[in-house]
């Protein structure tokens, strides 16, 4: 009678939680982030967890594209750097000093505002191998071979000279040296699927840890990347946009404009992953100074892949660089909780958000051993555990010690896994 009444009871619960979870309704939550007097600092967001990752601008020069078969290379524009593809010479004439006789001529290259794959140095490929730094190769090395030689210019006139001469799939290597050719330095940096970007400082020649793992962000503020966009008051050329957001790999994002906030809808939006879909447009300057209009939303498609409004409020400039803005959680497909492990296991996570214990509860239809493991957004495990389940059982993990935020429960048995999220709070 107990046992029967316990799984009644359980049933029961799945099915009050899961629909009260897919109508559950989320509060506002107001959120800001600085990037300093003058913009010093670029700040990485969680919109699932508001981690702020702050880091300065000016401590890199050039950043390879980390992620699979890709070659983007950007120039720290925002840092006021710039990146020139050097005319007449190519890799062969490498370890000469660099004639920049009618240099005020040669165009500077800018990062894209599509994809990250998009840097300065891939600009003006002319075939469909050209990566612009180097040619691709093709099966079965899949290599890129440099192919250009390009000068960094920083803020202070001074040079340095790049030759980024091989990517082999998983390392880029690279020289520089000084206008002159002296001073040579031959190094590399290890592709790392955890990142987006592998940052770099030629003038230190140091590589630097300063980005999140990919999972961990969703949004990068920042002084812009690229130079083709309008910075000042209305009628003034264009420039690089200070507060610039940028959506991380993997994000899809669309803007709904001159629409009432309330009344914004990203259910016929068409969402897409372009990177600089938020970019500047979120602000406007004046002859008054920054204004943040009313009448533009923003839906990004997160990390958790769960669906974010949008709505900045704040601008505050150079003096403080700080962004101010509102985020409201809009869909609730992990926190509900029940999937199908092959179509034999469904399971429930409650409370949900949990505070002393966390319930998994699993109704197997089959027979067989389960793995659960409980890990935060980064992927660091909390929690492991394996258990023979028949039936339906309820195991009761403590997570009173556990961080604050978001955590992901994987369930796997025979073969097959399904992931469900919940909160810590």
């Amino acid at each position: 009678m107990f046992r029967f009444f316990t799984k009644s009871f359980l049933l029961s619960l799945m099915l009050v939680v899961a629909t009260s979870s897919i109508h559950a309704q989320f509060t506002p939550v107001f959120d800001s982030v600085a990037l300093g007097a003058n913009y010093t600092d670029q700040v990485y967001y969680s919109l699932v967890s508001g981690q702020k990752t702050t880091a300065p601008i000016n401590e890199w020069d050039v950043a390879f594209q980390a992620n699979g078969i890709t070659f983007g290379v950007w120039v720290n524009r925002g840092a006021g750097y710039k990146a020139y593809l050097v005319p007449n010479l190519d890799a062969t004439d490498w370890g000469a000093a660099v004639d920049t006789t009618g240099f005020a001529s040669w165009p500077a290259l800018d990062n894209g505002k599509d994809t990250w794959a998009n840097g300065a140095f891939n600009q003006n490929p002319t075939n469909q191998f050209d990566v612009g730094w180097g040619l691709y190769s093709g099966p079965p090395a899949h290599e890129v071979n440099g192919d250009s030689i390009y000068l960094v210019q920083y803020t202070d006139g001074s040079f340095k000279q790049l030759l980024i001469e091989n990517l082999n799939v998983n390392r880029y290597v690279f020289r520089f040296a000084d206008l002159d050719g002296t001073n040579e330095v031959v190094d590399s940096v290890a592709k790392d699927n955890n990142l987006n970007l592998s940052y770099y400082s030629l003038k230190n020649a140091t590589e630097l840890n300063r980005e999140p793992a990919n999972n961990a962000w969703d949004l990068w503020f920042t002084y812009g990347m690229t130079a083709d966009v309008v910075a000042g008051p209305p009628g003034t050329p264009a420039g690089v946009a200070s507060g610039a957001v940028y959506t991380n790999r993997g994000i899809q994002s669309v803007q709904v404009s001159g629409v009432p906030n309330d009344s914004a809808d990203y259910m016929t939006a068409a969402f897409d992953s372009v990177i600089f879909n938020i970019g500047d447009s979120y602000r406007v300057r004046s002859m008054m100074g920054w204004e943040v209009p009313d009448s533009n939303v923003y839906f990004v498609r997160a990390k958790d892949t769960e669906i974010y409004k949008l709505v900045f409020t704040a601008y505050e400039g150079q003096s403080s660089g700080k962004i101010v803005f509102e985020k409201t959680q809009l869909t609730n497909n992990a926190t509900v909780g029940i999937n199908d492990v092959a179509a034999a296991t469904r399971v429930l996570l409650y409370p949900n958000p949990a505070i002393d214990r966390l319930n998994v509860i699993l109704d197997a239809n089959q027979a067989g051993l389960h793995n659960i493991t409980v890990t935060d957004l980064a992927g660091k495990v909390a929690y492991s555990n394996s258990t023979e389940v028949n039936g339906l059982q309820n195991i009761s993990i403590p997570v009173s010690n556990f961080a604050n935020g978001y955590y992901l429960v994987s369930v796997e048995t025979n073969g097959s896994r399904s992931v469900h999220k919940f909160i810590k709070q």
